[in-house]
């Protein structure tokens, strides 16, 4: 049997299948980038949520890690919670005695150390990033928290609508098929991300006809095909309400099965929302 990744002295399974393959990844002594420490934890709450994308490139690199999801664990690192560290909330990603939080700051500081950079322009990639959470988090996201209606202007309104601008900028920076080319990097990890969370909690996913609950939420995304909303999987605000918010983008849908697909994605069972979370029949109802 061959070595694995660790015993062959690698850091992440990534650098070592790209050592195997002559195309080394620029994780490791030679570029000056440290290997994770052997007590890597991810501080988050029970779900993927914000820390998605970190925990999905810890995966598919092979790294080791702990996740800490109890409050008491959350509270002992975050300012939010009274603590005197660096940090204010989570997600939160303590690498020996480094500690970093922000979403995308953790993103790109794992992916780097995951070894996820191959062609990526970094100083275009921390635009990318902003204008992902400036289309999901500030865009979807904020417009969903005032209500339907001003998530249907949000989405439909104006030729074209703030979403369609927002997401269509988004998809030129796709040079395909993923953001930097032939490889994976830490965008494409975090469009994916997002993208989950916004499915659950905003456009609500059902399986089968119906709407999952219980242990069928927390396997929802494991049960659907990779391309879930993209192509076959049943989303409520296009069955209701005739709109669906993705089908005019076929580069960030691709980039999104992509990582879906990945047999990592679907060995991490973590619920990607909890309880409380999801989609509620009131968003809907006033989607008008």
């Amino acid at each position: 049997m061959a070595p694995s990744f660790i015993e062959s002295g690698f850091s992440t399974r990534v650098e070592y299948e790209q050592w195997l393959t002559g195309t080394p990844s620029g994780v490791g002594s030679a570029t000056g980038v440290q290997p994770f420490s052997k007590n890597l934890t991810v501080y988050y709450w029970p779900m993927m949520g914000r820390a998605g994308a970190v925990m999905r490139m810890l995966d598919y690199a092979g790294v080791p890690y702990k996740h800490k999801s109890e409050f008491g664990e959350i509270a002992s690192v975050c300012g939010a919670f009274g603590a005197q560290t660096t940090v204010f909330a989570p997600p939160v990603v303590v690498d020996g005695d480094y500690t970093m939080s922000q979403s995308t700051a953790t993103a790109m500081y794992v992916g780097k150390k995951c070894g996820l950079t191959k062609g990526m322009d970094e100083d275009k990639a921390l635009q990318i990033l902003a204008d992902l959470i400036d289309t999901f988090e500030n865009g979807i996201g904020a417009a969903a928290d005032k209500g339907g209606s001003s998530l249907k202007q949000f989405f439909e309104d104006g030729e074209p609508s703030r979403f369609a601008k927002l997401m269509g900028n988004i998809e030129r920076n796709i040079q395909g098929p993923y953001f930097f080319g032939a490889s994976l990097t830490v965008p494409d990890f975090v469009l994916a991300a997002l993208t989950d969370w916004q499915d659950f909690t905003k456009l609500e996913v059902r399986i089968n006809g119906h709407e999952p609950s219980g242990g069928e939420r927390r396997r929802a995304l494991s049960l659907l095909t990779p391309l879930l909303l993209f192509s076959c999987g049943e989303q409520r605000l296009k069955k209701e309400k005739g709109f669906d918010p993705w089908s005019g983008y076929p580069k960030a849908a691709a980039v999104v099965a992509a990582v879906r697909a990945l047999p990592s994605y679907k060995v991490n069972q973590l619920q990607v929302v909890r309880d409380g979370f999801y989609a509620k029949d009131e968003l809907f109802a006033a989607y008008r």
